[in-house]
């Protein structure tokens, strides 16, 4: 099967993407979290800046499973800083009682494994926490659930989640809303979901999704059409990934998708996002801007780096 990206695309984008990321690594830093003791632990909530530094974390587990990019010097030395990050703000710091924090401490704690740097202790506080019964029994979308799960089964986690045919059952995936009425936050249910009953395009998702599967596959074909005309590339990247991991090839939307990515990639290596695109980022004061940019643009460029490995790991 043919790949989305041509070699010097694909090198192009790569070779710029790591080097935002390098370049911007201060700014994925998470808080100190055994520093943050005025602030009843239960009330510690996750931030942009939490969710940045886990968000980078899983891309680069992604990397590691394409031979090339986990050899690859630059993105190594991605991983070694995101690994002496996480040790020294010590973001599991009392975790049982940081209850909100639990989700991203799950995802930190897949990825510390799947990069080669398990912490033991971490892993039997997160199942003293699950033991609870309640991380499990909170009341939220069936996507959120998936989201938490798939990361849980990752680490090898015990649960009480419910298994992949009844969370599809609850999701929006058998129902899929009208899409001129569908908002982002339905786009990124409907990608999100795909990701992780697909292992992000490692497994076959026709046995899951069965009647289901080609209108799925035609409704993420037109919301990509849609998000590619109203140029909004996080959307799209998001897009581009579901459709490989609904075993979508040789497909000349999603090749005119991939070209427009790369040629909006900036010059300095970030894809941008909607305040970007939209001219909206007017900070007061030039760090004021930059940490406005960063947080608009650092999500679109990381899923580019999340589309190069499904698109290498699959074709």
């Amino acid at each position: 099967m043919k790949h989305l990206f041509g070699s010097s695309e694909r090198e192009v984008l790569l070779t710029g993407i790591v080097s935002w990321l390098r370049t911007h690594i201060d700014s994925f830093d998470p808080p100190q979290e055994d520093d943050i003791l005025n602030v009843a632990p239960e009330e510690i909530r996750p931030d942009k800046r939490r969710k940045a530094f886990g968000e980078l974390g899983a891309a680069l587990r992604l990397t590691m499973r394409v031979p090339e990019l986990a050899q690859n010097p630059e993105i190594r030395w991605l991983i070694n800083e995101w690994v002496n990050l996480a040790k020294r703000r010590q973001i599991f710091f009392d975790v049982r009682r940081r209850v909100h924090l639990f989700p991203q401490c799950a995802v930190a704690y897949a990825v510390l494994k799947a990069l080669g740097h398990p912490v033991e202790e971490v892993g039997q506080l997160l199942q003293t926490v699950l033991n609870r019964g309640f991380i499990d029994r909170v009341e939220i979308s069936a996507w959120h659930k998936l989201d938490i799960k798939y990361y849980l089964d990752s680490a090898g986690l015990q649960h009480g989640f419910a298994d992949d045919v009844t969370l599809l059952n609850e999701s929006t995936l058998t129902r899929l809303p009208n899409l001129p009425y569908a908002t982002t936050y339905d786009l990124y249910g409907l990608t999100h979901l795909l990701f992780h009953f697909s292992d992000f395009g490692l497994k076959d998702l026709r046995p899951l999704l069965g009647r289901h599967f080609e209108q799925i596959r035609r409704y993420a074909g037109l919301a990509l059409s849609m998000c590619l005309s109203m140029q909004d590339w996080d959307l799209t990247a998001e897009l581009l990934m579901s459709r490989i991991c609904l075993s979508v090839s040789d497909n000349l939307l999603d090749r005119e998708a991939a070209h427009a990515l790369c040629e909006y990639q900036q010059s300095t290596g970030f894809l941008p996002g909607r305040a970007w695109m939209e001219g909206t980022i007017d900070g007061e004061g030039a760090r004021d801007r930059d940490e406005q940019e960063f947080f608009d643009v650092y999500h679109p460029t990381l899923l580019g780096l999340f589309l190069i490995c499904c698109d290498a790991q699959t074709r």
